[in-house]
């Protein structure tokens, strides 16, 4: 019988793989899960099938993965000859019977990044269907690496976590066809589909109400059978959203960038009966040439159901418009909107003067054409370094993450507990991995100029770094404020000497929030200061209106995500006096938030309370498929994201972030040239602006959770965000001689 068995599982997944433009020798590692009783495994792995117990199901075996934070793995026979990563991407095939809603998330190990060293691969199940099947993953080249030591050395391995159980029967790994890719795709959005569907039914609908009435429809969108109309990338279209009146027809859109920068405009349509419309876009010609498809991008907007209300672990959910799409033809239901996102990256050596071109919506009974005009600005913007944008992310990220974050803005990054303390003759010191020194390079050479080093959450108060734990000596005695000195004066040489950005402690994770944590929070600034004073140290002070005041002297750089206000004016207080503090805000960042208040937060309201700078809550920090908002239990922290397709695709809250950033850097730039020119009257003029904008309202979410959760401010109108600009712009021109 078990012959038998095996038998019949392998004929199962060849027909599938023939069915996919496989043969067998497209196989390149066979591992019999449910079979084989010497597969090496930990986490918890229920035992294999056998004749007579309850896992045996017809004439497979099979071992149950339970579900939940589990982190169960199993080892992966290698495929290639030698070398520690194979030559080519491959595509991982998972032979599962699919109990789950909620997605099983599949992870492949590198020993960097992703969960403990497991990057993401993708997910599993989701149709809850009780059917065997075999799901394909591609997996790049780069997600493979043989483990180095250990009794897995020379092989590769994988790593199931998170949500509801599903019977494994088989994993094996194909090579990559463009068949098979193509049908890893096809499965991983059609599970996603499903999973959205089904748990939609765990979940209250809260339908949004839209407040616009269609009114009169013009005779020229009657014959189109669509109305065309622009809006301000501030402002979503939803599904459901009906163009205003001032918005409607094919009007010119006007915009301004400088040389370098990326600027966004919105366009869409609201369907009058069910059509198709492809929207394309033409060359901006002026005094040069910004090429469609080079310079100038098109997407459609994605929307999808997000969670909605109550924060990050709402159970609710309203259809938002989030991802940023390949522009390809749609099809709109009668009384539906569709939009699209027009990007226009001008080149560095792009001349001043006014580009024109046009963005054209076209469907079977006619086409409307927006002209556009964009005047490339006779300046470039300053970098503003000294203005802190960064993101915090779980761990450390790949290249193409750290080029996406450069190419948005962010000069400063985290890194969450991944330098480690070692005991060597008496002396505290760097136990630095390879991966980590490499990883902190090349965000130096990207443009990163500092990195907050954080010894981990509040729960590390006792043991900040694990340096408690590496020594033996408890926080807050001598031999511990001697060790964790030493670690620091360690890491500042190693900085120096490695070309790394400034590193910045952080001891631990919020310490306000009790007397014990701000106790231990102290020993360590203390003791960092007392060996190395030029060291900054950086302290999250919440919403905590008291916090500067109580700790203000005792921590270099404030990050606060409410009490802005209360932060404002002891800064300037102990500056007064002598005594310069930083001040940063801490705010959000994620494929669910809005884009107006995404931007006003990392732009305009840090600069309206003088902030020194922004973090963002948070990068690749997700709870499951970063596409499915309502897999995980709470929303997905991140506003980018690689799909099954293995490419990155980005958020409008991702676009707005960058808006707000290049909002700091036209004020930054205004107030250097207005100092050079010595133009006292423009200086007043942004004293005037910064003072009149109003400081939005924190989310009754951030109040009620203690500035826990959904910690960013809301702006009451999006659209004065542009004007804000467009009022600095004309400020500089004004000083360069150049007439509006």
């Amino acid at each position: 019988m078990p012959g038998k068995r095996l038998t019949c599982a392998i004929v199962a997944i060849l027909l599938c793989l023939a069915a996919c433009g496989l043969g067998a020798e497209g196989v390149l590692s066979d591992n019999d899960i449910g079979h084989s009783k010497d597969m090496t495994q930990t986490g918890r792995w229920r035992p294999p099938a056998r004749e007579g117990q309850d896992t045996l199901e017809g004439e497979r075996t099979f071992r149950v993965f339970p579900g939940g934070r589990s982190l169960s793995r199993v080892r992966v026979a290698a495929w290639w000859p030698a070398g520690e990563a194979p030559p080519e991407d491959v595509v991982v095939a998972v032979t599962f019977k699919d109990t789950a809603a909620q997605p099983v998330t599949v992870a492949g190990w590198t020993g960097a990044g992703g969960i403990y060293g497991y990057p993401i691969l993708g997910r599993i199940g989701g149709s809850a269907d009780a059917a065997w099947k075999t799901q394909y993953l591609v997996c790049p080249r780069s997600q493979v690496r043989r483990h180095p030591d250990g009794e897995w050395r020379g092989h590769w391995s994988l790593l199931f976590n998170k949500g509801e159980p599903i019977a494994v029967d088989r994993i094996q790994v194909l090579a990559k066809t463009e068949h098979v890719q193509a049908e890893a795709i096809r499965q991983a959005r059609a599970a996603r589909a499903a999973s959205i569907e089904n748990l939609k039914k765990r979940f209250k609908h809260i339908p949004r109400t839209e407040p616009t009435p269609l009114g009169d429809v013009s005779e020229t969108s009657k014959r189109l059978r669509f109305i065309p109309y622009a809006r301000s990338t501030t402002e979503d279209v939803y599904p459901g959203s009906i163009p205003r009146p001032k918005e409607r027809g094919a009007r010119p859109l006007k915009a301004f960038a400088t040389p370098g920068e990326f600027e966004p405009i919105q366009v869409a349509a609201f369907a009058l009966e069910r059509l198709a419309i492809t929207a394309a876009i033409t060359d901006l010609t002026g005094p040069g040439t910004l090429k469609a498809g080079r310079d100038v991008a098109i997407h459609w907007i994605e929307s999808t159901a997000m969670r909605h209300g109550g924060g990050s672990r709402a159970r609710s959910w309203q259809t938002k418009p989030v991802w940023l799409r390949p522009n390809e033809p749609r099809t709109l239901e009668p009384r539906t909107s569709q939009a699209w996102y027009i990007t226009t990256h001008v080149p560095a050596d792009a001349r001043p003067g006014l580009y024109r071109g046009e963005i054209a919506l076209r469907a079977a009974a006619g086409r409307a054409a927006f002209p556009i005009e964009l005047r490339v600005l006779p300046f470039t913007l300053d970098t503003a370094d000294h203005v802190a944008r960064g993101a915090y992310t779980a761990d450390v990220v790949s290249e193409e993450h750290i080029a996406e974050m450069a190419a948005h803005g962010l000069n400063s990054a985290s890194i969450w507990r991944r330098i480690e303390p070692r005991l060597v003759d008496g002396k505290c010191v760097v136990g630095l991995s390879p991966a980590m020194d490499d990883y902190l390079r090349k965000l130096k050479k990207a443009g990163f100029v500092r990195a907050v080093h954080f010894g981990g959450g509040d729960p590390a108060a006792g043991d900040p770094a694990g340096l408690a734990s590496a020594t033996k000596a408890a926080v807050g005695t001598p031999r511990f404020s001697q060790y964790y000195g030493q670690f620091w004066k360690d890491i500042r040489r190693l900085e120096r000497e490695n070309g790394w950005p400034e590193m910045i402690c952080c001891p631990f994770d919020e310490p306000v929030k009790s007397n014990a944590k701000t106790r231990n929070y102290l020993a360590c600034y203390n003791a960092v200061k007392h060996v190395t004073p030029q060291t900054k140290v950086f302290c999250v002070f919440m919403n905590r209106p008291w916090a500067c005041t109580r700790l203000g002297t005792q921590a270099d750089i404030w990050s606060c995500n409410g009490a802005f206000a209360a932060n404002q004016a002891e800064k300037q207080r102990l500056a007064a006096q002598g005594t310069h503090k930083l001040f940063y805000t801490y705010t959000g960042c994620m494929a669910n938030y809005r884009p107006g208040p995404t931007r006003f937060n990392a732009g305009f309201l840090p600069w309206h309370h003088h902030a020194d700078g922004t973090y963002f809550w948070a990068y690749l920090w997700t709870a499951g498929d970063p596409f499915n908002d309502l897999d995980g239990d709470h929303l997905d922290w991140s506003p980018v994201a690689r799909d099954v397709d293995g490419k990155l695709y980005r958020s409008l809250s991702w676009e707005a972030f960058r808006e707000g950033v290049d909002d700091r850097r036209y004020v930054e730039t205004c107030l250097r040239i207005a100092r050079e020119k010595k133009r006292q009257d423009v200086l007043d003029k942004l004293a005037a602006l910064q003072s009149a904008i109003a400081p939005g309202k924190e989310t009754e979410v951030s109040r009620t959770t203690q500035g826990l959760d959904y910690f960013f401010f809301e702006v009451d109108n999006a659209s004065t965000l542009d004007a804000w600009r467009a009022q600095v712009v004309a400020l500089i021109l004004d000083m360069l001689g150049v007439e509006e």
